[in-house]
């Protein structure tokens, strides 16, 4: 089979159309899978009650926390019900996702004088990373082998 010079520009157009699509897909997809797992972690089971009979398990004066500060308890839901998701972007040569919460309680994450550090972001980005990665791939080669 013979291929033109016109015939080869139209295929690597396809090609680099199919990457697009395929690069948008796996984002959106991540996406959803960060949100599902915010929602998850956001989902803790104590209440500020149990946490008192705890002696506050996130307090830095114990040292270190003595339940994971990446699972925020669910208390009155409002935390868990702020997650939002932000826009897909592909630009230049990057991608890029977000999640965001967007209630009052998340000013906290990054810890306070006297409670540790919550990275509830950084458990979800550790986690959806290497999926994110692999999606990619294989929308990669989908769009060079179809």
């Amino acid at each position: 089979m013979e291929m033109g010079a016109d015939d080869i520009a139209r295929f690597l157009d396809q090609v680099i159309e199919r990457l697009d699509q395929g690069a948008r897909e796996a984002l959106v997809e991540t996406q959803e899978e960060a949100m599902q797992l915010a929602r998850d972690y956001s989902s803790g089971p104590y209440s500020a009650k149990d946490q008192r009979r705890m002696d506050a398990p996130y307090a830095r004066r114990h040292g270190a926390a003595s339940l994971d500060p990446s699972v925020i308890n669910a208390q009155t839901g409002r935390f868990l019900g702020s997650w939002e998701a932000g826009p897909v972007r592909s630009e230049g040569d990057g991608i890029s996702l977000s999640i965001v919460n967007n209630s009052p309680e998340a000013e906290f994450l990054g810890g306070t004088k006297t409670m540790f550090d919550r990275p509830i972001g950084e458990r979800i980005e550790h986690e959806v990373g290497p999926n994110l990665t692999r999606r990619l791939n294989e929308r990669a080669e989908r769009a060079l082998n179809s």
